[in-house]
């Protein structure tokens, strides 16, 4: 049977200021539930109490075979009911309440129909083979539903009348989920209906009601509302947009033309780290998802490495698309399914049969060292605590300790309920798992198994130096644990850790895994000294001796470089792209050994800083399309319109920013030896030249790099083998050879052979 996911941990907030009853309306499926059952099952939609925080269920016919549908485990909620499948032949069906007791229903199924099970606090259980009856309002009072853009995490409503008699309905706190949208309650005098979005906008809307009816109100993102006194067809359901695509451009030169691309095979690759909320918008809520970047794969990779017209990367980073109630989700609800907001499984499916198609490897990112408070797991584990269940599977499945005890250094809340705390380093809604539990681990990689099945090639392990708080030694044994596990699933896999220190740190992980190089990134790092200062002899002597090292704990280690990610302030507020330091930046770490990693929007020059707003929402800003892509900034944003650095305004421009990181990929691609060579760094005494030997497969090339403003003139006879060929230039001039010299311009490099 299909594995339904857990939802949003029980949006059954019911009845907070208005008193709306607890039962349902006709259910309408959403989320990830299919149409029809799997053959041989049927859905059952169960409503429990609302104090229940944790239901489980089981099925079984007389002869006592046992069907179990995740016992221990929330269902998944369809509206207010939990919709799962059970077979066809069951005959009963039990449902768990918090404290252990049971609620138990007779079965007279029959295939092919569904079955709605009503079990009241008493232990009683209402059973119907119909949908039942829509709820009534309180006296006076009329049902509003409201469907709203999924970015919207905070919705508040109002409504009044002519006379400005106003009713507030949770002004600042959610409203009462129905499906994709929220059901409420208002007086039947209002005349005006008005929801609020997360920058405090509004959006509102004239009402004509008619005691009795309810409302079907659908808030769009441009700050339109759609009225209806009857449920509109598909209402709530995700609104595919049209958006007129950017057409690419071919624009290769006669000498871009002649290369050949080499088509990886390997984790050798550039890939594209994409922050999915902000890239591109397929439903007009104002979220970037993943039907966005389907939308726009042709951009990335259009199949035709030949073509000159996409970017041509061959790798894409995902960060996390799991179920969570943040913009960036890194706090996870449920590893199992994919956040509405982002989408559904089916699209991530279709995104990595697309890659598999096009040769681009699909990573997504996995924070393992914590989850989100709204957890299934930490709400099991909490409320295990409280009532002082030792034997609770999840009573050790978090990191926590008694009052008075907690280790130096570490920081620790209290479980509600109880006198114990649990450890959460990062902030507290995002409690820290505890790896010296075995089932932990066994989740861990059931996780990973369960999207390499879907199709992922393999994974960014986010805070990797934390499951062990500042343990190195520790994280180290578990990585290496996990990677060998992990290769036995996929001995291609790629894999890459964030261990954001230094190299004394990060080598005590590479031999388990490769880690993102943070030493030659960011603002200071070794990549900008050499594009600011000057100091290219001291990044490639520093690559040398880095590969040296990591390949002397793993033999097949490679190097993984950027300039920067979602959590550093963009490159090219520090390097900008005018003065041309941002291209020769890009040409230096482009033109490296291993793996790197592009951050959106990067190619185009964007902007962003934490600044004085300090906050990370700043440096994952919208992609800037140019053709009315509706993806907004995440909630929080402050920076400036960059209006100016679009993909639309750079396309078809051979001068552009864009233009130089596809001619950066093409060189890279059809000189494989810079990638997977031996590498030998070179030695220069003129100042801004710097450079390297790769051999591979019996062949050689030369990089040579110019990061100063003057023309420099290179003797080649000092290299170490006889190159005499200029491959590829890309830069702000240009390169010749002239006898046995090579004169380079500057901020210019040169691929020799």
């Amino acid at each position: 049977m299909k594995r339904l996911r857990t939802a949003l941990a029980l949006l059954l907030c019911l009845c907070m200021a208005l008193g709306t009853c607890a039962a349902a309306s006709a259910p309408g499926r959403v989320l990830d539930i299919p149409d029809t059952p799997d053959p041989g099952m049927v859905f059952v939609h169960a409503a429990v109490p609302d104090s229940w925080e944790n239901p489980g269920a089981w099925a079984w016919c007389g002869d006592r075979n046992v069907f179990a549908a995740w016992p221990g485990e929330p269902m998944e909620p369809d509206g207010d009911w939990y919709t799962i499948q059970i077979p066809d032949w069951a005959d009963h069906f039990i449902v768990n309440a918090n404290d252990g007791s049971v609620q138990t229903a007779d079965l007279d199924i029959q295939p092919g129909k569904e079955v709605w099970i009503t079990v009241q606090a008493d232990g009683s259980a209402d059973v119907a083979y119909e949908p039942p009856v829509a709820r009534t309002p309180d006296p006076g009072m009329v049902f509003v539903h409201a469907a709203v853009p999924a970015s919207w995490q905070n919705p508040g409503a109002w409504a009044w009348d002519k006379d400005r008699n106003v009713f507030a309905a949770w002004p600042g706190e959610p409203m009462e989920a129905d499906g994709r949208a929220y059901l409420i309650q208002i007086p039947d005098w209002a005349d005006h209906f008005i929801v609020n979005a997360n920058d405090g906008s509004v959006q509102t809307a004239d009402l004509d009601i008619q005691p009795g009816k309810e409302v079907w109100i659908s808030v769009k993102a441009d700050g339109s509302a759609n009225v209806a006194y009857s449920r509109p067809e598909n209402f709530g359901a995700v609104e595919r947009i049209p958006v007129q695509l950017l057409e690419p451009v071919e624009e290769w030169a006669a000498d871009e033309a002649s290369l050949k691309p080499y088509s990886a095979e390997d984790n050798a690759r550039v890939f594209y780290e994409i922050y999915v909320g902000s890239f591109s918008d397929s439903d007009g809520d104002g979220m970037g998802d993943l039907r966005g970047i389907l939308n726009r794969f042709d951009y990335l990779n259009d199949g035709d490495p030949a073509s000159g017209k996409s970017l041509g990367v061959e790798g894409i980073w995902l960060t996390p698309i799991f179920r969570s109630p943040s913009h960036h989700k890194y706090d996870i609800t449920d590893y199992y399914s994919i956040d509405p907001a982002f989408g559904t499984m089916e699209d991530l499916e279709e995104l990595c049969a697309l890659c598999d198609e096009r040769n681009v490897k699909l990573i997504l990112d996995l924070p393992l060292n914590h989850t989100g408070a709204r957890n299934e797991w930490f709400l099991a584990f909490c409320e295990a605590h409280r009532t002082g269940d030792t034997e609770n599977p999840y009573y050790d499945f978090y990191s926590w300790c008694r009052e008075g005890e907690i280790p130096a250094g570490r920081t620790f809340q209290p479980i509600s309920g109880c006198s114990d705390l649990y450890e959460c380093n990062f902030d507290k809604s995002m409690p820290e798992l505890n790896f010296d539990n075995e089932a932990v681990r066994q989740e861990a990689l059931a996780i990973a198994r369960f999207y390499l099945d879907k199709g992922v090639d393999g994974f960014r392990f986010d805070a990797a130096k934390y499951p062990y708080y500042e343990d190195h030694d520790q994280n180290a044994e578990f990585w290496i644990w996990y990677m060998a596990e992990l290769k036995k699933l996929d001995p291609e896999i790629y894999t890459v850790a964030e261990v954001w220190d230094s190299d004394a740190v990060t080598d005590k992980y590479y031999p388990a895994l490769n880690c993102f190089n943070f030493t030659l990134a960011g603002y200071g790092g070794l990549l900008d000294e050499a594009v600011r200062l000057g100091n290219v002899n001291a990044c490639t002597a520093y690559v040398e001796e880095y590969l040296h090292t990591v390949q002397g704990l793993r033999p097949d280690a490679m190097l993984v470089t950027f300039l920067t990610n979602h959590d550093m302030d963009r490159v090219a507020g520090f390097l900008t792209p005018a003065s041309g330091n941002m291209a020769m930046a890009a040409n230096l770490y482009l033109l490296s050994p291993g793996s790197c990693f592009i951050y959106y929007g990067e190619e185009l020059g964007m902007q962003g800083s934490r600044g004085s707003a300090n906050t990370d929402a700043n440096r994952r800003l919208a992609m800037l399309w140019g053709d009315g892509d509706p993806v907004q900034d995440p909630p929080g944003a402050t920076y400036a319109s960059q209006a100016k650095t679009s993909v639309r305004d750079q396309l078809g421009d051979p001068d552009s920013l864009y233009s130089t990181y596809k001619r950066l990929i093409l060189i890279r691609s059809a000189n494989p030896e810079i990638a997977r060579g031996e590498y030998h760094a070179l030695r220069f005494q003129e100042k801004g030249v710097g450079g390297f030997t790769s051999t591979w497969e019996g062949k050689s090339v030369c990089v040579l790099h110019n990061s100063s403003q003057n023309t420099v003139q290179i003797d080649l006879k000092t290299l170490e083998l006889p190159f005499s060929v200029v491959n590829a230039v890309i830069g702000q001039g240009s390169a010749r050879i002239l006898g046995n010299s090579l004169i380079l311009d500057g901020q210019t490099s040169v691929v020799l052979r």
